[in-house]
């Protein structure tokens, strides 16, 4: 049994709600301050039908504040790993090594031509490694 309460050692933000996917889509702002780690989870619903694409996948930028068009793109480098999404009612995660306090999580189509159709997805930031614990 874990000695620890792992729930609150982390903390766990929408970083693009649940829609159906057209095309490629920018997510919210997440806030990392006060926190060491960034992961992102790219999570695809049961209706899931795509035409001449493989699939979706994450890029990031970041910013200093939480307007997108203000990001710039992570350095490869500082993207741990990444995450892909090619099925219905599957995750994958990434994570990246983030400078700056905002990190905005793009949900990108990762074949080739074609749109998606009636591809449900949402992406969530989870945190950790606190520089304090949070009581909430």
């Amino acid at each position: 049994m874990a000695s620890f309460d792992f729930g609150n050692t982390i903390n766990v933000q929408v970083a693009l709600s649940t829609r159906q996917i057209v095309d490629n889509t920018n997510a919210v702002a997440v806030d990392t301050n006060g926190y060491e780690g960034a992961a992102f989870s790219l999570t695809t619903g049961n209706c899931f039908v795509i035409n001449a694409i493989a699939g979706f996948a994450l890029s990031f930028t970041e910013s200093d504040d939480t307007n997108t068009l203000n990001s710039t793109a992570i350095a490869s480098d500082r993207i741990l790993r990444t995450a892909t999404v090619n099925a219905a009612n599957t995750v994958a995660w990434a994570s990246v090594a983030n400078t700056k306090r905002y990190v905005f999580a793009h949900v990108r189509e990762s074949g080739s031509q074609g749109a998606a159709t009636n591809a449900t997805v949402s992406v969530n930031g989870i945190l950790g490694i606190p520089h304090s614990a949070p009581t909430t």
